[in-house]
């Protein structure tokens, strides 16, 4: 008889916990709601609509701040999402009050939607135009400058930093405070925390990040610069994935250590075994990415004249390519 295999033990994946699944859920949507086609749309439908709330009886001027309501239940009808017909432009107070009474009102803003459609086709005014002719027409609220229209580009670009700012505000709120968390143990359990003053208010946090920070650069993330230290003003700085990996607690390598691996792997042809006794360090994996260029790769590009791996030397004219464009 031939002896019974040993079941297979496989890692048991921790269960995600309410919170991980609303902060999921949050992100979806929100890449959905900021991608470049439902801003259009979202302008299209406020433009045909003169800028102003259509709901029957509301007396707010033209430029108060709109929302876009759906005719028929955003849950109900798939397809009906974005269709312009099932779409309306409606204030904050009217869109609280007619919640739970589509139905009720669906008819009479259908009538409502389709005459602001036809009126739109035959006059095809600019956005520019329409809010010109609001301009002389009436006197606007105080602050009509901040619902001033802006082109998709630039809305776009606000939206993708909200986006960027309110996701990873909830990441490290997330990871700091709550035990649950599969990265609590090296943070919050470790002794790192976000200021009182932040996570008592996020526009306190934002109003940081934009004015002492600025714009989020292309690939890049925020990151503390002293590692110990937490989330705090002074502490921060937009980072790349590499530059992450380089400032984490586990990494072994520093600047000088890699330049010294790579002088004795390439230039007096050390194996990778006898740089480990020789600097006595821990991980094969990290001299390893180091000698491939996979990271440290602005290390690697200091010394690029005695790689010879051509793997690596692709790597690195990618690399430099990048920084170029950047």
């Amino acid at each position: 008889m031939p002896p019974k295999k040993k079941p297979r033990k496989t890692a048991r994946r921790k269960r995600k916990t309410a919170t991980m699944l609303k902060i999921e859920r949050d992100c979806k949507r929100n890449k959905r709601k900021y991608s470049k086609r439902y801003i259009q749309l979202i302008n299209y439908i406020k433009c045909r609509d003169g800028w102003r709330c259509i709901f029957p009886g509301c007396s707010k001027p033209a430029g108060v701040r709109l929302q876009i309501h759906h005719l028929q239940r955003y849950s109900d009808n798939i397809r009906l999402r974005q269709n312009k017909y099932n779409l309306a432009s409606i204030c904050t107070t009217c869109h609280r009050a007619i919640s739970n009474q589509e139905k009720k009102w669906a008819p009479r803003l259908k009538i409502i939607v389709r005459r602001n459609e036809l009126e739109y086709r035959k006059n095809r005014l600019t956005k520019e135009q329409i809010l010109e002719k609001l301009k002389e027409q009436q006197q606007l609220p105080d602050g009509f400058e901040s619902y001033v229209y802006k082109s998709d580009s630039e809305i776009i670009k606000v939206k993708k930093e909200e986006y960027w700012l309110t996701k990873y505000y909830r990441q490290i709120k997330f990871r700091t405070e709550n035990k649950s968390s599969n990265s609590y143990k090296n943070y919050g359990g470790r002794g790192i925390k976000m200021c009182d003053e932040w996570k008592k208010s996020y526009e306190k946090f934002a109003d940081y990040i934009q004015n002492t920070l600025g714009d989020r650069p292309e690939g890049a993330s925020i990151d503390r610069i002293d590692n110990d230290r937490g989330y705090e003003p002074g502490n921060l700085r937009w980072a790349t994935d590499e530059l992450q990996g380089q400032n984490r607690s586990t990494n072994v390598l520093t600047e000088e250590s890699a330049a010294v691996v790579l002088i004795l792997y390439y230039k007096y042809k050390f194996k990778i075994s006898e740089i480990l006794d020789r600097m006595n360090l821990p991980s094969r994996s990290a001299v390893n990415g180091c000698v491939s260029a996979k990271s440290w790769a602005n290390v690697c590009l200091k010394y690029k004249s005695i790689i010879t791996n051509e793997k690596a030397l692709k790597l690195l004219d990618e690399y430099e390519s990048k920084q170029v464009k950047s």
